[in-house]
């Protein structure tokens, strides 16, 4: 079948891994450091989507039939998973523990703060806009993907895994 419209559209979700730019030096140390606290306890569904499994996704949609792919979007992403989660699996695999979970109310005084430093210039972890990040359910259509691509190769632990070895090896000079 030829393909009438001469486009694809991809959109990645929040893709994670090895070389991540800001993973590594910020939320990845605040998680070893154990000085990240989640936002409430209820969950909150994110797409992420490992470097690796993305690479597939891309690759199955460029090689695939025309007639499946052309004049359609498709989102780069694993399975919806609780952010929680996916945040716990980081903490326990750098520091041996949990997340710790901070009332949203609480949270939300400090992200006000975070606010009001930020307009003097200084940087605070907190803010509103990174609350509205961790605490907004996402809601994106994976099946076109999915149809597509299958199931992820790599499962989110080991990812976890891979990541974390590499996030150490990079500590210590090694990369």
């Amino acid at each position: 079948m030829e393909c009438n419209r001469n486009w694809i559209i991809l959109r990645p979700t929040n893709v994670w891994g090895p070389l991540h730019p800001f993973f590594p030096y910020e939320l990845w140390k605040y998680l070893k450091l154990r000085l990240y606290s989640h936002p409430g306890c209820k969950p909150v569904i994110k797409y992420y989507s490992y470097i690796e499994n993305a690479i597939d996704q891309i690759m199955a949609i460029a090689f695939g039939h025309d007639d499946l792919v052309c004049g359609k979007v498709f989102y780069i992403t694993d399975p919806p998973i609780d952010n929680a989660d996916w945040m716990n699996a980081f903490s326990v695999s750098l520091s041996g523990r949990s997340v710790r979970k901070m009332p949203l109310a609480m949270w939300k005084i400090f992200a006000k703060c975070g606010d009001v430093l930020s307009g003097f210039g200084l940087r605070f972890p907190m803010s509103s806009e990174r609350l509205f990040r961790l605490t907004v359910n996402e809601q994106i259509p994976i099946q076109p993907t999915m149809q597509i691509s299958g199931n992820p190769r790599i499962s989110m632990e080991d990812g976890v895994k891979r990541s974390v070895q590499w996030y150490e090896s990079m500590q210590k000079g090694e990369f």
